[in-house]
């Protein structure tokens, strides 16, 4: 009873695998602050939108390719080690038994046209529909969409790849849904009330962004049945992404430039520069995601995509802070400054739980972690220890040793 009373509400552990995570979620952010601030000077590459979203495609295809250089390095450490360690590591990470037949390779085919259809969204939409970006209320649809993939992705790695789903991780799942709900409201307040914004553009945008909701964790839960039926690395898939993706747009750019863009570039040399920076953020995002679903699983994603809507929140509580006429607020604009806030919180915090960093000792949440997947392995060895020593106290010492986990 004395250990019970000890067992704290919750504990923190800490996998060294979630620094992908944490990198993740501040280049992320980075990235949409100054998406939000400096878009124009940074990333406006052409007056007509879907050049402009056309270029972000190709830009993301050449961010696929630059894993090449983690195989090179990966080829070179390989040679470095011993012959032993060279053989271990060939039967470990490349294919023993020949797998990469027609098969592999339309399996491949399908998820990099998955990706280059999910990338050519916003392209496609601008291309169909002569809107403005400011007649498309972004962050709206961003956090629907958010919401939409986490519970698609829920349900695909379910259906699909068999994945087991603990307690902790629909409470973190439900926490998060929560969270992302607290901010949709005022999302559609402002939608409303926003004379720049035009609500049927609005709409129609959401329904793509509801296509490609479906398409990103349909990709990766394919990636992850891909990595459990080949062996091959995440640097090595990308690399094959991107070679498949530059084939497909080397074959498309030149027929679209002539027959349905009629743009100009307006690269400068601040243009030139942050092209290659947003190149190679995309190429650390990319890389951590494919690291994510072969470490973890596909649904893992979810909580990286999320800073999103964490950095919009972030940067609408800054403008909130920093306005200067206060006195021009309305209602709603204080109430969405505090339900940001609040699903700031709630959203950080289940992503922890989901994680594992955070872990909440009661109701059960804490069994199926891995801390508590060992301490059951700990107490069956130590029950079957008692049950050889003394079989009539091998029952009691171990609904003894239960209870204290709970």
């Amino acid at each position: 009873m004395e250990q019970r009373k000890k067992l704290s509400l919750f504990s923190f552990h800490w996998n060294k695998n979630l620094i992908y995570a944490f990198i993740y979620w501040i280049i992320e952010i980075f990235l949409r602050m100054i998406i939000v601030y400096q878009y124009d000077n940074c990333f406006l590459i052409s007056k007509t939108i879907s050049f402009n979203e056309y270029i972000f495609v190709v830009y993301f295809a050449i961010s696929n390719l630059l894993s090449g250089f983690l195989i090179l390095y990966i080829k070179k450490s390989i040679k470095m080690e011993s012959d032993y360690k060279q053989t271990k590591n060939s039967l470990i990470y490349k294919n023993p038994i020949n797998k990469k037949n027609k098969i592999y390779y339309i399996k491949l085919i399908i998820i990099s046209i998955l990706e280059l259809l999910f990338f050519s969204c916003y392209f496609i939409f601008f291309s169909v529909v002569n809107a403005s970006y400011e007649q498309v209320s972004f962050k709206t649809e961003r956090d629907i969409m958010i919401l939409l993939d986490m519970i698609i992705r829920y349900i695909l790695s379910i259906y699909i790849n068999k994945d087991t789903i603990f307690k902790h991780h629909k409470w973190s799942i439900f926490g998060i849904i929560i969270g992302i709900f607290l901010i949709i409201p005022m999302d559609i307040v402002i939608l409303f009330n926003n004379k720049h914004i035009d609500e049927f553009y609005s709409l129609l945008y959401v329904g793509v962004l509801v296509i490609k909701a479906i398409l990103f964790p349909l990709e990766h839960t394919l990636i992850k049945k891909f990595y459990n039926d080949y062996y091959i690395l995440p640097e090595y898939l990308l690399f094959s992404i991107g070679i498949i993706e530059t084939i497909i747009l080397t074959i498309l750019t030149p027929i679209l430039y002539f027959t349905v863009f009629n743009a100009t570039f307006l690269y400068q040399t601040w243009n030139i520069i942050t092209s290659f920076v947003y190149i190679f953020i995309s190429f650390l995002k990319q890389i951590i995601i494919m690291k994510i679903i072969y470490i973890f699983s596909s649904q893992s994603v979810s909580f990286l995509i999320i800073s999103t809507s964490i950095a919009s929140a972030i940067s609408e509580i800054i403008g909130f802070i920093t306005k200067e006429n206060k006195g021009g607020n309305k209602i709603y604009d204080y109430l969405k400054f505090f339900f940001q806030l609040l699903a700031l919180i709630i959203i950080f915090f289940a992503t922890m739980v989901y994680d594992e960093i955070i872990i909440v000792n009661r109701c059960g949440l804490n069994l199926n972690v891995k801390k508590g997947i060992q301490k059951r392995s700990f107490i069956e060895f130590n029950k079957t220890i008692k049950e050889l020593e003394n079989p009539d106290e091998s029952s009691i010492y171990s609904e003894m040793i239960i209870k204290n986990e709970l």
